[in-house]
């Protein structure tokens, strides 16, 4: 099963798509795998340098992330209304009976 993880964000990532969270560590990502194989993260990024950043990167093996729009804000929300439920399909965030798997 994949699980649908939505945060407003931000995770720091590198040019090669890379994750350096702050607050999710391996041992925090540990707990969502133990109920679903893979984890995408639906959130907000902000490119980083990985040589200047002392947050360790996390295996990306089972984790995926999708850059999110600001929807923090009533501005960021209605620049991007449709947006968010089209990059979590084209990102093939699916079940196969194509029903989304969500988390809260």
């Amino acid at each position: 099963m994949r699980l649908l993880f939505c945060h407003d964000g931000p995770m720091a990532v590198d040019c090669n798509g890379n994750a350096y969270p702050q607050t999710f560590t391996e041992q925090v990502l540990s707990r969502y795998y133990s109920i679903a194989k893979e984890l995408v993260f639906f959130t907000r990024t902000r490119l980083i340098d990985p040589d200047e950043t002392e947050a360790k990167k996390v295996n990306m093996e089972k984790l995926t992330i999708v850059n999110s729009p600001n929807l923090s804000s009533i501005r960021g929300i209605a620049r991007t209304c449709e947006q968010p439920k089209f990059i979590i399909y084209s990102r093939d965030c699916t079940h196969q009976e194509g029903k989304g798997n969500l988390a809260r």
